[in-house]
């Protein structure tokens, strides 16, 4: 059984010919309302990391 406000968030990106998978597990605390928000931040969070990375990789 998981624990309350574990989450996991992936996604898959491709990056010049090269997929590269990204996971994490997170655990947020809070109402059930907060951690749903503090997840999505977190998720955002990770797809702007990876599209900062590709844009440095890119120059």
């Amino acid at each position: 059984e998981k624990p309350v406000g574990t989450v996991w968030i992936g996604f898959a990106h491709c990056i010049f010919g090269d997929l590269e998978l990204v996971a994490e597990k997170s655990h947020f605390h809070g109402a059930k309302d907060m951690a749903r928000l503090r997840s999505a931040n977190y998720a955002l969070g990770m797809l702007r990391r990876a599209l900062l990375k590709y844009n440095r990789d890119e120059m």
